[in-house]
C-alpha cells in the first residue's frame, strides 16, 4: 500500500470520528441548556421572596424609628427652650455693665487724646525745622558727589573702553588660531574616514565572495536531498530545477565618500569677529602663497638654500613633546598662514599626529612616559 491510500483511509476514519463527536457534543450542550433554564427559574423564585422578606423588614424599622425620633424632638425642644430664656437673661446684665464701663472709658480716653495732640503739635513744628534744615546740606554734598562720581564715570570710561580694545583683539587671534587648527583637525579626521572606508570596502567583497561559495554548496546540497525526498515517497525521481540565484543577491559595491573640510578664509574670519562698536578697529589677515612641499625632510644639505617652513615646523616638532600653534610661531618667526600650510602638508603626509591642539610625531605618541 502506497502513502497516498493509507492517507486516504486514516482520512476516512477521521471523518467518521468527527461526526461522531459533533453528534455527542450537540446532545451534552442541549442537556446542559435544559438544567441552566431550570436552575434560573428556582433563583428567580428565590430572590423574588426574599425582595419581599426585605421590603417588609424595611417598612417595620422605618416606621419604629420615625415614631422615636418624633419623641426625641419633643424633648430637645423644651431644653432649647429653657436655655434660650437664661441665655437672654444673662445677656442683659453683661449689656448693662458694659455700658457703663464704657462711658468711663470714653471720657477718659478724650482727655488723653487732647494732652496728646497739644504735644504732638510741638514736636511736629521742631521737627520740621530740622528738616528743612538737613535737606539744604543734603542738596549741597549730593552736587558735590555728582560732580566727582562724573569726573570719575569719565576716567573709568576711558580706561574700560582701552581693555576692551586689547581685549577684543586678543579674542579675535585667539578665534583665528583656533579655527585654524580646527581646519587642520579636520582634514585629519577626513583622511582617517576616507581609510575606514577602504578597508570597509575591502572586507565586504570578500564576505560577499564566501557567501557565493556557501549559496553554491548549499544548492548542492539541496539538490541531493529533493532528489533523496522523491525516490523515498515516489520512487521515482522527477525534474526540479532550482532557479539560480538572482544578481541582486551579488554585494553591493560601496562607493568611499570623500569628505572635504570647508576652508576658513581671512574674511570669514573677519566677519565673524566683527562687534558693533566702530572705535575697534579689525584686525587683517592677509593671504600669503602656500609654500611648495619637498619631497624628503631629512636629505637637506649643507649648501642648500634655507629650509622651507615645513622643514622647519617638522624639526622644531621633533626636539619638542607636544607643541602648539602659537609656540611654533613664537619660535620659528614664521606668519599664521605658513605655519598652518606646513602643519597641513605633515599631517597629510603622516609624519605628524595632532592630539588635543598640540602637534607631536608617531614616535613621540608610541614613546614611553618618564
Amino acid at each position: 500500500m502506497s502513502l497516498q491510500e493509507e492517507w486516504r483511509f486514516g482520512r476516512l476514519d477521521r471523518q467518521e470520528e468527527l461526526k461522531k463527536r459533533q453528534v455527542s457534543v450537540h446532545s451534552t450542550l442541549r442537556e446542559w441548556q435544559r438544567n441552566r433554564s431550570t436552575q434560573e427559574r428556582e433563583q428567580r423564585r428565590d430572590r423574588l421572596a426574599f425582595v419581599s422578606d426585605l421590603q417588609a423588614e424595611t417598612k417595620d424599622f422605618l416606621r419604629d424609628t420615625s415614631n422615636k425620633r418624633h419623641q426625641d424632638s419633643i424633648a430637645l425642644a423644651q431644653q432649647l427652650n429653657e436655655y434660650v430664656r437664661s441665655l437672654s437673661a444673662e445677656t442683659n446684665r453683661f449689656l448693662q455693665e458694659t455700658t457703663l464701663d464704657r462711658v468711663e472709658w470714653s471720657s477718659q480716653l478724650a482727655r488723653e487724646l487732647h494732652d496728646y495732640h497739644s504735644s504732638l503739635n510741638q514736636m511736629s513744628g521742631a521737627l520740621r525745622q530740622q528738616r528743612v534744615e538737613e535737606i539744604q546740606s543734603r542738596k549741597a554734598q549730593i552736587q558735590a558727589f555728582l560732580s566727582e562720581s562724573e569726573r570719575a564715570r569719565h576716567q573709568s570710561y576711558n580706561e574700560l573702553h582701552e581693555k576692551l580694545t586689547n581685549a577684543i583683539d586678543t579674542i579675535r587671534l585667539d578665534v583665528e588660531s583656533y579655527l585654524q587648527e580646527l581646519e587642520l583637525l579636520r582634514e585629519d579626521r577626513a583622511r582617517q574616514l576616507q581609510q575606514a572606508f577602504s578597508r570597509y570596502r575591502a572586507k565586504r567583497k570578500a564576505d560577499s565572495q564566501e557567501l557565493r561559495d556557501r549559496l553554491s554548496v548549499f544548492r548542492s546540497e539541496l539538490k541531493d536531498y529533493v532528489t533523496d525526498l522523491q525516490l523515498s515517497v515516489w520512487g521515482s525521481v522527477r525534474e526540479h530545477h532550482i532557479a539560480p540565484p538572482s544578481r541582486t543577491s551579488e554585494a553591493v559595491k560601496v562607493t568611499p565618500v570623500k569628505v572635504t573640510p570647508a576652508p576658513v578664509s581671512s574674511t570669514t574670519v573677519k566677519k565673524t569677529l566683527e562687534t558693533p562698536k566702530p572705535l575697534v578697529k579689525p584686525v587683517e589677515v592677509k593671504d600669503s602663497p602656500k609654500p611648495v612641499v619637498i619631497p624628503s625632510l631629512a636629505t637637506a644639505k649643507p649648501s642648500a638654500p634655507p629650509p622651507l617652513p615645513e622643514e622647519r615646523v617638522y624639526h622644531y616638532i621633533q626636539e619638542g613633546k607636544g607643541v602648539r600653534l602659537t609656540e611654533i610661531e613664537a619660535a620659528l618667526g614664521i606668519n599664521r598662514v605658513q605655519t598652518v600650510d606646513a602643519l597641513r602638508a605633515l599631517l597629510r603626509k603622516g609624519l605628524i599626529i595632532q592630539r588635543d591642539r598640540t602637534y607631536l610625531t608617531p614616535d613621540q605618541l608610541s614613546a614611553p612616559l618618564t
